[in-house]
């Protein structure tokens, strides 16, 4: 599988998603007509909200095609990105397709598409707990739909970072610090989902 390694246990998939522009056309042309509402995309403190963006959220129980279909190119990416992280790390195939499987019968119940703001960034953060310890490793994977904006580039604690490209797929601990630089023009279109693996040779 071809990827690019960022750094230890940070994986860019380039060109892993199959027509990331029909995401793009589902949230500005027909999302409303499929009954997805446009929705703030926002970071709420105890007393106070900041808004980042909006948001679709597109459930696994909807009985649209359109939306089955852009569910089933989000999963088959997602999987393929899981795999490959794990053949990076020189799991036994039979532990992968063990892993895979299990994903596939504990899928999210909506995946989220985000939407920039010009202007917005989302600083240094991890995705969970840093100091979890349980038994599970957990992953972030982002999956990126386009590429015409400027800046918006997705950074890590140590300098490593890359520009997403349409279709491209970044995984990564998600204990790990990262963030998203400044989108400075233009609209940046991402999803994001925290997976949990659940097997103790996987920790990193």
């Amino acid at each position: 599988m071809n990827y690019e390694i960022l750094a230890k246990n940070i994986l860019h998939f380039p060109n892993l998603i199959e027509l990331p522009e029909s995401y793009i056309k589902f949230c500005n042309e027909e999302a409303n007509r499929e009954g997805i509402p446009t929705d703030q995309w926002v970071a709420r403190g105890d007393t106070s909200e900041y808004v980042y963006g909006e948001m679709w959220v597109l459930p696994r129980s909807s009985s649209s095609k359109k939306i089955q279909n852009l569910l089933n190119l989000y999963d088959k990416a997602l999987y393929s990105a899981c795999e490959g992280f794990m053949e990076y790390l020189e799991i036994d195939q039979n532990s992968i397709d063990k892993s895979i499987e299990k994903l596939k019968n504990n899928k999210m119940p909506a995946i989220t598409i985000k939407r920039y703001f010009e202007g917005e960034s989302l600083g240094p953060h991890p995705d969970v707990d840093p100091n979890n310890v349980d038994d599970v490793l957990h992953l972030t994977v982002s999956l990126y739909y386009n590429s015409d904006y400027v800046g918006g580039d997705l950074m890590f604690e140590g300098g490593a970072g890359v520009k997403p490209t349409p279709g491209s797929v970044v995984i990564f601990p998600a204990k790990y610090l990262h963030e998203s630089l400044t989108v400075s023009s233009g609209i940046k279109y991402v999803s994001n989902e925290v997976i949990k693996l659940d097997s103790s040779f996987l920790k990193v």
